[in-house]
């Protein structure tokens, strides 16, 4: 399961790297033809868009794995081991329960982008919706592990994330 979470870490840091260029290459292609041209792409504004959306939806899962979210802990320092280990489990569980129904709503909604197309690129929506379910189901896959590790013992100490 450590071999998995790594390789997924991998191919979504690549992911989130691919969309912080291609973010930063669509504005760049605006700033320069709005300083050189007498009119700058339409298309630049859409398609940045869509990449900073999809480098957040993509990582939301590798977010998780490494503790990067925001955590009270005031709670969970005040806990024996084995309390804080059944606490940070539950808490999970809940975490796995909102990400799995996230999931499920998202097929919907990615469905119904098949039928609408990008206003300046010809992109039907649901390639840009399908963002939310892979959310969804990275958050919850994610948040397994995180399971698996708490009750082996492996998870990494608050602070830790690499």
């Amino acid at each position: 399961m450590e071999k998995t979470k790594k390789i997924l870490d991998r191919v979504f840091g690549v992911v989130s790297i691919l969309c912080l260029l291609g973010l930063i290459f669509t504005v760049l292609i605006q700033i320069i033809s709005r300083t050189f041209l007498p009119q700058s792409p339409s298309w630049t504004e859409e398609v940045s868009r869509f990449f900073f959306i999809s480098g957040v939806l993509y990582t939301t899962g590798m977010a998780k794995g490494a503790n990067a979210y925001v955590n009270v802990d005031i709670l969970e320092q005040k806990l024996n081991p084995n309390a804080k280990k059944a606490y940070l489990v539950i808490i999970d569980l809940l975490v796995m329960a909102f990400a799995l129904i996230f999931f499920y709503e998202s097929i919907g909604f990615t469905q119904s982008g098949a039928t609408f197309v990008a206003d300046t690129i010809p992109l039907t929506m649901n390639y840009i919706y399908f963002g939310t379910m892979a959310s969804g189901f990275l958050m919850a896959l994610y948040t397994l592990f995180d399971i698996v590790f708490i009750l082996t013992d492996k998870k990494e100490k608050e602070g830790d994330a690499k």
